[in-house]
């Protein structure tokens, strides 16, 4: 596993410095290069999260994958570039029904740039949306 290799197979050349903008290029550049897919849901192999599987089926082979697999792997590169990423676990809103999924079982990431706390991911229809979210916590009740 190396990142020449990772940030070559999703064509990013920009700054390694670990910044927001950065961050939002690295995600974006993620984002176009490699597709979510969730086909091995119906009848494929079980997935293997082990890091240096990922890299062989993404970086290696040039295959998507779902979001705990795409995400899992970038939060090594973010790591490999100076970036301090947790991962946590989120719902989506489904436009269709007008509702927010029962549950939580879509992976996301967290990172920390200078001190705050940005949400990104790479799967799905997320190609068209703002790349980094700032993340916040708000007491509820």
């Amino acid at each position: 596993m190396d990142v020449e290799s990772y940030l070559k197979c999703i064509g990013y050349e920009g700054s390694r410095e670990p910044t927001l903008e950065n961050l939002e290029a690295l995600s974006f550049s993620h984002k176009l290069a490699v597709p979510y897919s969730n086909l091995h849901y119906f009848g494929g192999p079980i997935t293997n999260l082990h890091l240096e599987v990922l890299f062989d089926k993404i970086v290696v082979k040039g295959s998507g994958g779902t979001c705990y697999e795409i995400n899992g792997l970038f939060k090594w590169l973010l790591r490999q570039l100076g970036y301090k990423v947790t991962t946590t676990q989120a719902k989506w809103f489904e436009p269709e029904y007008q509702e927010w999924t029962v549950d939580y079982f879509h992976m996301i990431l967290l990172v920390s740039v200078k001190y705050q706390s940005f949400e990104t991911f790479c799967t799905f229809h997320s190609v068209f949306q703002n790349f980094c979210y700032k993340f916040e916590t708000k007491n509820v009740g």
